[in-house]
């Protein structure tokens, strides 16, 4: 981040030491910036949303046009609540391993956007950064369930 940037962001934004805070409430919002190619009409393409994670504001720590910084002023803002993220979703039978997918919410603090968190893919409970998940049913199932919540709180400008 340039210089520049860092002057523009606000003080409550940056990190200063502060720990990551993993208690989520239900209702609170997380936002997330997109441009004019993620939606149509107010209806988001579920293609659109990142998987097997991607990167929000959590409404504790931010306001929403703070995904716009350091320099996507003329991008739109969405959101949706904790609770929206959707639930498991379990491949295989009786005759086969399950393989327990499930989606979270993550508190991880950049040092210039403590409110910086991941809504993350978790196999049978664990996250990892190096797995790839290839289930197509499982991408798409998170996809169309997410993309169904998600709010428009501003258009793109461009």
């Amino acid at each position: 981040m340039s210089p520049q940037a860092r002057r523009n962001i606000p003080e409550r934004l940056k990190k200063n030491n502060r720990p990551a805070i993993q208690q989520f409430e239900p209702q609170e919002r997380l936002f997330f910036r997109f441009n004019n190619l993620t939606q149509e009409g107010g209806h988001f393409y579920p293609a659109s949303i990142g998987f097997p994670e991607f990167s929000v504001n959590r409404e504790r720590f931010s306001e929403p046009e703070d995904v716009l910084l350091p320099n996507f002023f003329d991008w739109g803002i969405a959101t949706f609540k904790k609770e929206d993220i959707p639930g498991e979703f379990v491949v295989g039978n009786e005759n086969s391993n399950e393989t327990v997918y499930d989606f979270d919410a993550f508190h991880v603090p950049e040092e210039e956007n403590y409110s910086h968190s991941e809504v993350r893919t978790l196999v049978n409970g664990v996250y990892s950064e190096k797995k790839r998940i290839r289930n197509k049913d499982v991408k798409r199932y998170f996809r169309f369930k997410l993309s169904e919540r998600l709010q428009t709180l501003r258009d793109p400008l461009i």
